[in-house]
């Protein structure tokens, strides 16, 4: 979904509000990026729903945690679940591995 000002064309990107692969939430779909974007401070991450009827952030967060070597973890609050392996080139370590398919596509970069 993109919601952008009435206004401009819809392939104009310049007047875009809100592009919703930007926000995640709790899905994350083909094409769609987790982590942060260096050069605009954007930090996306995978959030769990309140509750079954309202989607609004929740305890759990799953993100990337670029203290030392970038790894995801998983946080419950600011409580830390799980996530102490950083990327080893192929995966984050400690996670089950995705295989190469023409369906998703794992992939780390790092714009630093």
């Amino acid at each position: 979904m993109v919601i952008s000002h009435s206004s401009i064309k819809p392939t104009t990107l310049s007047g875009l509000l809100m592009v919703s692969y930007d926000y995640p939430s709790d899905t994350l779909l083909d094409g769609m990026k987790m982590g942060w974007d260096l050069g605009t401070g954007l930090n996306r991450k995978l959030a769990s729903w309140k509750s079954l009827s309202n989607p609004s952030m929740g305890d759990f967060v799953y993100e990337l945690d670029r203290r030392g070597l970038p790894k995801m973890v998983l946080r419950n609050g600011s409580a830390k679940c799980s996530g102490d392996r950083p990327w080893n080139g192929f995966r984050f370590g400690g996670t089950p591995e995705v295989k190469n398919n023409s369906i998703l596509k794992p992939v780390f970069v790092s714009n630093v």
